[in-house]
């Protein structure tokens, strides 16, 4: 089975696994020279298709299913202004309120609205490059979790993912059985460390 695994959030990425092989890995900022370059990895995705010799997948996947409200993502589709991108502008100022269990929830919100725009951009993309196969899209935290198992010494074990608000997410606990990662419990966005660190720093 061969597979193409995609990022479009920061530091964008992709992953080309042959089974449970991985046969491909480069990050965006690799080919732009852009730190944690943000966004469709356009130039690691060329670069993976020369190396591996194939357009069609057993399976494509992108990084999230519901994806993260940012200013930057919105910009890749959105080239007017609507109420939805200038929510998401909202989120840049009201930075405290959106780390809050109210604030988690309006994002979810608004990610309901902007998600099928992101999917339709991407599959765009994919097919302006030629790559074809079923299109999935995984957990944000599922997704750390199971490239970490990748790397267990054997198919048992326990992964923690941490990050600042990953899916309205900050932190997970997962079993890991059939090199597979099961949700044990996972901890909301409004407790994230890495949020903390945000306003702060206001990075």
């Amino acid at each position: 089975m061969l597979s193409l695994g995609i990022s479009c959030n920061h530091d964008a990425g992709v992953t080309v696994l042959y089974g449970n092989q991985i046969v491909y890995a480069a990050n965006e900022e690799r080919f732009t020279r852009k730190k944690f370059d943000f966004g469709f990895p356009a130039h690691a995705l060329a670069e993976a298709l020369e190396f591996t010799n194939h357009e069609r997948f057993d399976a494509i996947t992108f990084d999230g299913k519901r994806q993260t409200p940012h200013p930057r993502r919105i910009n890749l589709v959105f080239t007017e202004r609507t109420w939805m991108s200038q929510l998401a502008e909202l989120q840049v100022v009201a930075k405290p309120f959106f780390g809050t269990k109210v604030g988690v929830e309006l994002s979810r919100l608004m990610l309901r609205c902007l998600t099928n725009r992101h999917r339709k951009h991407y599959r765009s993309r994919l097919t302006s490059m030629r790559i074809s196969g079923p299109v999935h899209y995984a957990e944000h935290h599922r997704a750390h979790a199971a490239s970490a198992a990748m790397l267990f010494p054997s198919d048992s074990g326990l992964a923690i993912t941490v990050d600042a608000f990953g899916e309205g997410v900050c932190a997970g606990i997962w079993d890991v059985y059939d090199g597979r990662p099961h949700k044990r419990s996972v901890v909301p966005g409004y407790h994230s460390v890495g949020m903390l660190y945000l306003y702060i720093t206001n990075i």
